[in-house]
């Protein structure tokens, strides 16, 4: 698994596309038909009605082939030559390329007075609005239709669909024409999955398996009313959607982007740092591909930085206990003595119920995880830090609040000495 915030960390000419080998198969095993367009490795399947690609026929002929020919050069989205160039037309059906479909189309809708096309590197209101609904700062759109460097979007083809390798998409946005044409259909019976909630439309449909998989369901973005774009928005643009594409680079620059000030208005600034929170509660640090300093350390670093602003919120009781409780846990044993005090004086300085959440947090520091202990990952707090940690619950005025938390620390003494023998460093 391959942690990217961003969703897809586009390859360079030197690194080349990796296809996987479900992607091959299923290209192999389709020959003849339309495959899709996009980047094959996106958590997103764009899924439309055969009309919304008719415009295309005289391109769609050879998409089997053409992706033969990706695969096999290891074509990356750098590869892929432009279409349109400076509002002209410079391509045509030998240079279009499923991977990259129209490179330089501008996300503008084309438009024609009398039959005389005005602009003709300008798109379809459809794709202009798949445009739109990527245009987040999780994705780094232009000005031009490349919504599909985020995305795989084909045709509804059952049995084309019935692929394994479309089957593991983490999300589906599913578009139909009318009722009649959904009810055939039967999108959700295909891929294994329940209804969510109501019938009004966008309808959120999901599968638990080994990943947890979501579809949307809606009409065709031709047709879709504002409301309904703005809840599609609303569900692209959660990090939930991209859990498995997270990686800490992207989390920094947000942090930096909220530090300096770059985010000023109220409400960005919080919708920014809820995204960031979400992304740390979705971080399970205990698997083989995760790295646990690294995300702890962003952590330290978000936390830190928005402290003054945001500190309380980084600190809730459910997030320690449910969400990323883990990451605090981790985040006391690797950190430098001197930045825990920075975060254990915090929360001592600004809740109430200070101990129950220090407590709280010393009870997760008994890591017993094989995955951690492989990657030479010392699983105790530090010496320093423990007598750190002492001083301060000593200087504690209240004797209750003292007393648990001493009683804490003794007792993750003991544990440490019982897993490590007598032979412990403190």
């Amino acid at each position: 698994m391959v942690l990217h915030i961003d969703p897809i960390s586009l390859p360079s000419k030197s690194k080349d596309m990796e296809y996987s080998e479900d992607f091959k198969n299923m290209v192999k095993a389709h020959q003849g038909k339309f495959i899709g367009y996009g980047n094959p490795n996106a958590s997103v399947l764009i899924i439309v009605p055969k009309k919304d690609v008719e415009g295309l026929a005289v391109y769609n002929t050879g998409n089997s082939m053409q992706w033969l020919s990706n695969i096999e050069y290891q074509s990356d989205f750098d590869n892929v030559d432009d279409f349109f160039v400076d509002g002209q037309q410079v391509g045509d059906e030998s240079t279009f390329n499923p991977l990259y479909p129209l490179k330089g189309q501008r996300n503008i809708l084309q438009k024609s007075k009398d039959g005389t096309v005005v602009c003709n590197d300008g798109t379809s209101l459809s794709w202009q609005r798949y445009q739109d609904l990527f245009g987040d700062s999780q994705h780094n759109l232009t000005d031009q239709i490349d919504f599909f460097k985020y995305a795989f979007y084909t045709v509804f083809d059952e049995e084309l669909l019935k692929d394994s390798y479309y089957q593991k998409f983490q999300f589906i946005m599913y578009t139909f024409l009318d009722e009649e044409e959904f009810e055939h259909q039967k999108p959700t019976d295909l891929f294994g999955m329940r209804f969510l909630c109501g019938h009004d439309y966008p309808v959120r449909v999901e599968r638990y398996d080994s990943m947890h998989s979501e579809m949307v369901v809606t009409v065709s973005l031709e047709k879709a009313s504002k409301t309904i774009l703005q809840q599609l928005k609303s569900i692209i643009s959660n990090p939930f959607l991209y859990m498995f594409q997270i990686d800490t680079s992207y989390v920094r620059k947000c942090v930096d982007k909220l530090a300096i000030g770059e985010i000023s208005d109220p409400n960005s600034r919080k919708k920014m740092f809820g995204q960031i929170r979400q992304v740390f509660d979705l971080i399970d640090i205990l698997t083989d591909d995760i790295d646990c300093v690294e995300w702890a350390n962003t952590w330290i670093y978000a936390f830190h930085n928005l402290k003054e602003e945001f500190g309380q919120k980084f600190l809730n009781d459910k997030r320690i206990m449910y969400g990323y409780g883990e990451l605090f846990s981790v985040a006391f044993i690797i950190a430098p003595c001197e930045v825990v005090r920075e975060i254990v004086s915090y929360i001592i300085d600004v809740d109430r119920k200070y101990w129950r959440k220090l407590s709280n947090i010393l009870g997760l520091c008994h890591i017993e995880r094989k995955v951690l202990i492989k990657k030479n990952f010392k699983p105790y707090i530090p010496k320093e830090t423990y007598q750190m940690l002492m001083d301060i619950f000593q200087e504690l005025k209240s004797e209750d609040c003292k007393t648990i938390l001493i009683g804490k620390l003794i007792w993750l003494k003991r544990v440490y000495i019982k897993k490590y023998g007598k032979k412990f460093e403190y």
